[in-house]
């Protein structure tokens, strides 16, 4: 479905939870991959939802973000502000 950009479809499709993350990032469904973050728990997913709050204003979300993926670099960036 992708190969024919249908994202929105295959987002809702899909049952893999890595697919539907990066699907979530590419479509921008910050709570979705919040969601799918915390089930994959792993601090990378964390780092790129992080990335994608900054990038929609969200920053709180942002800041979460940073501290579930124990990225204290991108803290004392945000703090820094």
């Amino acid at each position: 479905m992708e190969k024919f950009n249908l994202f929105e479809l295959s987002f809702e499709k899909s049952i893999d939870p890595y697919k539907k993350f990066d699907l979530a990032i590419k479509l921008k469904k910050l709570k979705d991959a919040m969601k799918l973050a915390e089930v994959l728990k792993n601090e990378e997913k964390w780092k790129v939802v992080s990335d994608l709050a900054m990038e929609l204003g969200e920053f709180s979300i942002a800041e979460e973000s940073m501290k579930m993926a124990n990225d204290f670099n991108g803290l004392l960036f945000y703090y820094s502000w």
